[in-house]
C-alpha cells in the first residue's frame, strides 16, 4: 500500500485525505424491514424444528429429566393460543 493511499499528517499536524476517499465507495446492504423480528418464514421454520424436537422422533431421552413432564393438555392449549395470534 502507497503512503498516499491513506491519511496522514504533515509537519504542521495538518491531515492530507488519502487517495481511498476518492474511490467508490461501497453499496449499503439492505436491513431487513422490522429489526429484531422474525419473518412469518423464521416463524414457521423455528415451529417446525420445535415440533421435530419435542416428538418422539427427534427428542432425546435426556429431554424430559432436563424440563419435567409436560402436560400433553398444555402443549395443545398453547398452540391454540398461538393460532388465534396467527389470524
Amino acid at each position: 500500500m502507497a503512503a498516499t493511499e491513506v491519511d496522514h499528517e504533515d509537519e504542521e499536524h495538518i491531515i492530507i485525505p488519502g487517495a481511498w476517499r476518492h474511490e467508490p465507495r461501497w453499496k449499503d446492504v439492505p436491513r431487513p424491514a422490522a429489526r429484531g423480528r422474525a419473518t412469518v418464514d423464521a416463524r414457521r421454520q423455528r415451529e417446525h424444528v420445535k415440533d421435530y424436537f419435542i416428538s418422539p422422533v427427534g427428542a432425546g431421552n435426556w429431554q424430559q429429566k432436563m424440563v419435567g413432564p409436560v402436560l400433553p393438555g398444555a402443549v395443545e392449549e398453547r398452540r391454540e393460543s398461538e393460532a388465534d395470534d396467527e389470524d
